[in-house]
């Protein structure tokens, strides 16, 4: 497992995300405790484009699904290489306050990752 991991929140609405590098393009992963294999995206930005697309490769909920492409495409878009996120958040009887910190808690930790990995190499 990654030494590069991020966790925003506490307890039933924590997040965690860890990355490594796959050559030249980046590995994601968006889970919390439950973590299993549930949604996969993979999302690229070429140098000669302005914009990220993405493709959902697998899925068995709606809610991850949308969940890691659009991840995907964020962090694609912002480091111009393609990114592979797999995710599955889940969370027993959720309730409305708890969906709303889970889902706070998520952008924070790829808002995080990718402030993080536009910094100079050496700064990381």
């Amino acid at each position: 497992m990654s030494d590069n991991i991020i966790v925003q929140g506490a307890d039933r609405t924590a997040v965690s995300l860890s990355w490594d590098w796959f050559g030249p393009d980046l590995f994601v992963r968006i889970y919390n405790e439950n973590a299993s294999i549930v949604a996969v995206a993979l999302a690229s930005c070429p140098q000669s484009r302005s914009y990220a697309s993405g493709e959902l490769l697998s899925l068995e909920s709606p809610g991850e699904g949308s969940l890691v492409v659009n991840a995907a495409i964020r962090i694609a878009g912002a480091i111009k290489r393609s990114v592979c996120v797999v995710g599955c958040i889940h969370v027993g009887e959720i309730t409305r306050t708890e969906l709303e910190l889970v889902l706070g808690n998520v952008d924070s930790v790829v808002n995080f990752l990718i402030d993080r990995l536009r910094l100079p190499a050496e700064e990381r």
